[in-house]
């Protein structure tokens, strides 16, 4: 890893996106997340200390979309997570972001999982596999706006159907409930 990329990842994830240095360098240090050669923040996904996979993201909006760069490679039933495998609660929310964010304010009492968008039906199966194993509601943790409605309503439906326990709990309830 360039540790100029690093710095300059590090200071938009501290600066920009409002994450706690601390936990940003923890995080960096057990390599879940890193600069690729691009500066783009990679997110690792793991399982019990297996890759899986990542998310990619880029720090800079394209000059032509406007849009930061974004890919998933590697497993689709697996997100990057963060949280006890002995939590209270799983939850699943869109961003890598997300999960780091709400990491910091519950820390191990819920294992959150991001989609990285709208969930894949093996992230999907895999949630509703640890929920029933362990008898756990998932918080559906998604954004307030249409496209977190939809993914929520996607969510919800493969979720009931595996007769899990599913709480629909927008970010504001959810920083709520979890007190």
């Amino acid at each position: 890893e360039d540790p100029e990329k690093w710095q300059t990842v590090r200071q938009w994830l501290i600066d920009e996106r409002g994450l706690g240095p601390q936990v940003i360098d923890q995080m960096h240090a057990h390599n879940l997340i890193y600069a690729n050669k691009f500066g783009a923040v990679v997110f690792s996904k793991f399982e019990l200390d297996t890759w899986k996979g990542a998310t990619i993201r880029g720090i800079k909006p394209n000059p032509i979309t406007g849009k930061e760069f974004q890919q998933q490679i590697g497993s689709k039933s697996h997100g990057f997570t963060l949280g006890s495998p002995n939590a209270k609660a799983l939850a699943i929310v869109e961003s890598p972001l997300e999960v780091i964010s709400y990491n910091e304010i519950f820390g191990q009492q819920v294992r959150v999982t991001s989609s990285s968008g709208i969930p894949s039906p093996e992230l999907l199966a895999n949630l509703a596999t640890q929920a029933t194993a362990k008898n756990l509601p998932v918080l559906l943790a998604f954004d307030n706006d249409i496209a977190g409605e939809r993914h929520a309503q996607v969510s919800e439906t493969s979720l009931t159907s595996a007769k899990v326990k599913v709480e629909r709990q927008p970010p504001p309830a959810f920083h709520q409930a979890a007190r």
